[in-house]
């Protein structure tokens, strides 16, 4: 004889299991449309050399545990656009970049352009090669670096290099109207040379720091004469013996 046991029972109807695998799918292809998105992302960070970050430069945990600065020993190439002030600002730049070379090691090679710096100054990149860091006194209205009252405005670019971030480029945007107010002298207080080392410090990376620094967040006549001996000592933990450049 014959005999078929009746089936035993699934606890789930046909409906609930065509629910539970369209769920299952639904999930699977989230998790992978997650995938391809961080899959995306991460093609992106490898590209980074194409794509420059505008930030304003700061000692602080953009790179893991590393603040993020030039490369060491680097070559920078600066252009100068002097607006109404003509060679005497050139030699002022000059000036500047030779004492911060002197305290890093960096090297600048200054050149005179009629170029107008703008945030978006880097995105002129092609291929793996940066252009050249852009100073420029300029009108509030031929640039969207100033806003209104501010002397000027720095942005340092970053991007992938040799495995890390490094800042490979940078605009500083002087206001030409509020520049012929500072004093064309060396010393304390409201003067040019404290203005561009001030600007120079945040392309270097140094962000506003309160105190009696130079990197305070306003040049006033309070302003000491140049850098202070602690930002000083911040810039050389940073990039090095600048001796050992030369060798």
């Amino acid at each position: 004889m014959n005999v078929t046991l009746p089936d035993r029972p699934s606890g789930r109807s046909p409906a609930r299991k065509l629910l539970a695998l369209l769920v299952l799918a639904a999930l699977l292809a989230g998790f992978a449309t997650l995938r391809d998105h961080v899959r995306d992302l991460l093609l992106s960070a490898s590209r980074l050399p194409a794509r420059f970050v505008p930030v304003r430069g700061e000692f602080t945990d953009f790179d893991g545990s590393s603040p993020v600065t030039w490369e060491p020993c680097a070559k920078v190439s600066v252009l100068v656009n002097p607006g109404p002030f003509g060679e005497a600002v050139v030699a002022e730049v000059r000036a500047a970049f030779g004492e911060i070379a002197a305290v890093t090691g960096l090297s600048f090679v200054v050149t005179v352009t009629d170029e107008v710096p703008r945030t978006d100054w880097a995105h002129s990149l092609g291929g793996r090669s940066a252009p050249p860091v852009l100073v420029g006194w300029v009108a509030p209205e031929e640039t969207d670096m100033l806003r209104p009252g501010a002397a000027a405005s720095t942005v340092a670019n970053p991007a992938r290099f040799n495995g890390r971030l490094r800042i490979v480029t940078g605009a500083i945007a002087l206001d030409e109207n509020v520049y012929a107010d500072f004093r064309p002298a060396v010393g304390a207080g409201r003067t040019r040379r404290n203005l561009l080392l001030h600007e120079i410090g945040h392309l270097l990376g140094l962000d506003h720091v309160s105190g009696a620094g130079l990197m305070d967040e306003v040049v006033d006549a309070t302003t000491r004469d140049g850098f202070h001996p602690e930002e000083i000592s911040a810039l050389a933990a940073v990039y090095g013996d600048p001796a050992a450049c030369r060798r």
